[in-house]
This record gives C-alpha cells, structure tokens and sequence, in this order.
C-alpha cells in the first residue's frame, strides 16, 4: 500500500512502539526493517548501535538506537526472540539505510511469533497510524 510516497508493504508487520519499524517473516526469521516513513522524518543518519549476533531481544524493549544529525532515538524490537543476522554494512554506513532493499537492520529467529504478531499492526492499521503521524510531522514541520 502506499501513502503519499511511502510504501507500505502488505505482507509486513508494524510496530507501534515508536521507533517505526516494520518487520517481515522470512524462512523463519523476522527480518526488521525501517519504514520509508522513519526515512522520511530522520535527517541524515549519523550512527547506528545494533545488538550482537547471538543476543536476545524483548518485544517492545530498546535494543539499539540510532542517530541522525538532529536526534537520536531508541529501536524497540518488534518481536522478542535471538539476534540472527545484524546488517554490518549499516554499522559503518549509516545511510546505506536509505537505499532500496538495504533498510533492515537485524533478523531474528522469534521465541513467540504467533502471541506476539498480536501486539503488531497489518498494514491497514499501519496506514491509518502513519497517517496520523503524517499530519504531526506536517504540522510540527519535520515534513513538507
């Protein structure tokens, strides 16, 4: 689905923990991305701190942040589960985030897929969500 000029993937999964991310269930993992609508808001993105390969993450709990060069911000995992994959590339460059098919930032082998997808949106409530946040960002002018 679309919005304005964001894609909105239907076969994702939306947090609505405040760092907007998505997530995609593939093989077995879940993959995290950063929604267009993060890369929209974020100016350029100056560092990222990731967890390790091999480390837990707990569903709406930080595990990483990220700094642009107005702000940083907290990353909440989507889902709870073990650290399977870290995008390195993003670690020593940032701003590979911005490029087409580049934007995830871990994999993780779920501990509680079907519980937690629960507390996840699909991508209709996404949309109405990021609609809302579109307006905030226009209003506060992090957006044109």
């Amino acid at each position: 689905m679309q919005l304005e000029d964001m894609e909105f993937p239907d076969d994702a999964y939306y947090e609505k923990f405040g760092s907007y991310l998505m997530v995609k269930i593939e093989e077995g993992k879940a993959r995290v991305y950063v929604t267009d609508f993060g890369l929209k808001v974020m100016a350029d993105i100056v560092y990222i701190e990731l967890p390790s390969v091999g480390d837990e993450v707990k569903q709406g709990e930080p595990f990483g942040t990220l700094e642009t060069v107005k702000a940083t911000g907290e990353l909440y995992a989507p889902l709870s589960g073990e650290v399977v994959e870290v995008n390195e590339e993003a670690l020593s460059n940032p701003n590979v985030l911005r490029e087409k098919g580049k934007n995830w930032i871990i994999a993780i082998k779920p501990s509680n897929l079907q519980e937690e997808l629960k507390n996840l949106m699909d991508v209709k409530q996404a949309i109405e969500y990021y609609k809302q946040e579109l307006e905030k960002a226009k209003k506060e002018g992090i957006i044109k």
